[in-house]
């Protein structure tokens, strides 16, 4: 589990940071012991997991990071936590009917967004802190519903058959 929550908390950010002007130059994984390890987001050219090790491939090499050792991620002035346990599950209500995802939280929802499996982006709505948000999905398939709300993170699969 937290192998997937640092993958798609590094690609929700990713994702977000989009275009933006402000698009900070490194990718710091903290580690527990104190150490740091940076590398330059120009420079990586896949992240990837084998086991519980975040496998980091850059263009001046692979950094393997047990997960056990990662305590968060930092891009610039903001920061990944490796877990969202500030995010109760039941505070989040998402239901699928006929092709829309309909979502309701009891936090506000700053933005949203909608990947497919194979990564591509199909949704991306900046929210101003709403507690209710749509998404209609383009046909059947398997996607992931990334909400930033005011509590953290939260990644939710969706499958349309």
């Amino acid at each position: 589990m937290q192998k997937l929550t640092i993958y798609l908390a590094v690609l929700l950010f990713c994702v977000s940071m989009g275009v933006s002007a402000q698009q900070p130059e490194a990718m710091n994984v903290h580690k527990t012991t104190g150490e740091v390890t940076s590398t330059s987001l120009v420079s990586i050219e896949h992240i990837t997991f084998a086991d519980d090790v975040l496998v980091l491939t850059t263009s001046e090499g692979t950094f393997n990071l047990p997960l056990e050792m990662v305590d968060y991620i930092a891009f610039g002035e903001k920061s990944v936590s490796t877990n969202v346990e500030n995010v109760d599950a039941t505070a989040l209500r998402i239901s699928l009917v006929d092709n829309t995802i309909a979502v309701e939280s009891d936090y506000a929802i700053n933005a949203l967004y909608l990947v497919d499996m194979t990564g591509k982006m199909l949704e991306s709505q900046k929210l101003s802190a709403v507690t209710e948000a749509n998404v209609v999905l383009p046909n059947s398939g398997v996607y992931v519903l990334f909400l930033e709300t005011s509590q953290g993170y939260v990644a939710h699969k969706i499958i349309m058959n």
